[in-house]
């Protein structure tokens, strides 16, 4: 069994349902809106919760209804206008098996399945067309963002829970691809859909207890990635290892971000520190005085690394910049004002804890450039003042995998020269932030993980 989350009460994950579909049914106004006027203001799309549609918007919609319905019809993979007189004179089978007779792959169905669906539900025929997908579970469930749109139809169908059943009592062999884009999370759909679809994404994994455990699971799931070497042929060009071929290393780089998705969405946050072995946790770091500000980046494998700075270091010993909660400590900063979280942390620091920052996270003045690999960077300089005002021993803080698991890294930063202006030293903390992220993201393919701060990164050459 795959123990990802933990125990919802009935009532909230029914509220939360709701919830989520609610905000579906208003990002699907707003579409159907933007597809006739590309103008119009999000606000215009959808009429407030509980009051009906306007007139305009009622005709935006069905504007939009009949705009994907001939871009299915033009489709020279589907034939729609077969399909639709099928339905149209009660011929449900005949439809179903028109579709069937193309042999449409998954990636044709995800393309267009809405106008699919609309087409089937607005005959009244919404339930056949589930029927033909439960049918093939190997088309309908071959893509995960395709399984996400079969469980939404479904549950406007009022069929939801029917749907989920039938994918956790699926036992035929079934390879459900997904990109390293591909969050659960990003779907927004409620606990009990999310659910079912991690079940989909990481079926057939078992449960992880070590770092080797994880590895071995992530190089299962790296055969359901659906990855092109083309997105990332710039980061394999500026690779330090010249001798690593470009098979290898591509392996190596899919697996890291099997590895990032287990992690942050199959793992409880209080189980990732013990991935890390404990010898390598403190050896470094006792090593260095205190107060010791901690410097780290939205990179790699930063989820695990936050986990073991929180087990190491108790709340009374340290803070967590830009952490507006941690689960037994209570709140620490102020999350909605730099400026307090800033204070928090030179007090931290001048009361001898140890400071924990992340200068590439989106809060924060955010107003510095760095340049890593070509690539502009905006990164806040909290971290510098920090190191300036408090004139005490910064480290870049990272976590790496080579054969012997993960193993926490260190790198002194440059100290503030005396009388140094804070522009100047500014400039030398940015310079040597950005070299520790290009020798980063130009080494071992082992720990490049596709990030939502650095994919811009990740892009064709």
């Amino acid at each position: 069994m795959w123990d990802v989350f933990g125990k919802l009460r009935p009532d909230s994950v029914v509220a939360r349902a709701k919830a989520s579909r609610r905000r579906d049914n208003s990002r699907t106004e707003r579409a159907e809106l933007a597809a006739v006027d590309p103008s119009a203001k999000p606000a215009e799309a959808s009429a407030p919760s509980g009051e009906p549609l306007s007139r305009a918007q009622r005709a935006a919609r069905k504007a939009a209804r009949h705009a994907r319905r001939a871009a299915l019809q033009a489709s020279p993979e589907l034939p729609a206008a077969e399909v639709q007189g099928h339905l149209r004179g009660g011929r449900v089978q005949a439809a179903q098996d028109t579709l069937a007779s193309l042999a449409p792959t998954s990636d044709i169905l995800d393309g267009c399945f809405e106008e699919l669906a609309d087409l089937f539900a607005s005959e009244g025929q919404g339930v056949a067309f589930l029927e033909f997908l439960m049918a093939r579970p190997g088309l309908s469930l071959g893509r995960l963002s395709l399984a996400f749109k079969v469980v939404s139809f479904a549950a406007a169908q009022g069929r939801e829970q029917r749907v989920i059943d039938w994918i956790y009592g699926l036992k035929e062999p079934l390879l459900v691809r997904w990109s390293l884009h591909e969050r659960v999370k990003r779907f927004r759909a409620s606990p009990q859909i999310t659910r079912a679809l991690l079940h989909l994404k990481f079926r057939g994994l078992s449960t992880i207890e070590t770092a080797s455990d994880l590895v071995e699971q992530a190089e299962k799931a790296s055969h359901a990635v659906d990855h092109s070497m083309d997105d990332i042929a710039s980061l394999y060009e500026s690779r330090t290892d010249k001798g690593m071929s470009i098979e290898t290393w591509h392996r190596h780089f899919i697996v890291a971000n099997c590895i990032h998705h287990l992690v942050v969405e199959g793992m409880p946050p209080s189980n990732r520190a013990r991935l890390v072995a404990e010898e390598g946790k403190r050896t470094a770091l006792d090593e260095l005085p205190r107060p010791l500000l901690l410097i780290t980046f939205h990179g790699g494998f930063e989820p695990i690394l936050r986990e073991v700075f929180r087990e190491q270091f108790p709340f009374a010993q340290a803070h967590v910049v830009g952490q507006a909660y941690i689960p037994g400590a209570g709140y620490v900063g102020a999350r909605d004002d730099p400026r307090a979280e800033l204070f928090v942390g030179l007090r931290a620091l001048q009361d001898g804890k140890v400071v924990f920052i992340a200068p590439d996270g989106p809060s924060g003045n955010v107003t510095s450039e760095i340049d890593v690999l070509g690539t502009k960077t905006k990164v806040g300089e909290g971290a510098a003042f920090l190191a300036y005002e408090a004139k005490c021993v910064s480290a870049w803080f990272t976590l790496m995998r080579d054969d012997t698991g993960f193993v926490p890294v260190l790198r002194l930063f440059p100290k503030p020269e005396p009388k140094e202006p804070y522009r100047l030293f500014k400039q030398r903390f940015m310079e040597f932030f950005a070299n520790c992220a290009t020798d980063f993201y130009t080494g071992d393919p082992r720990n490049l993980v596709v990030t939502t701060r650095w994919r811009h990164l990740f892009k064709p050459s």
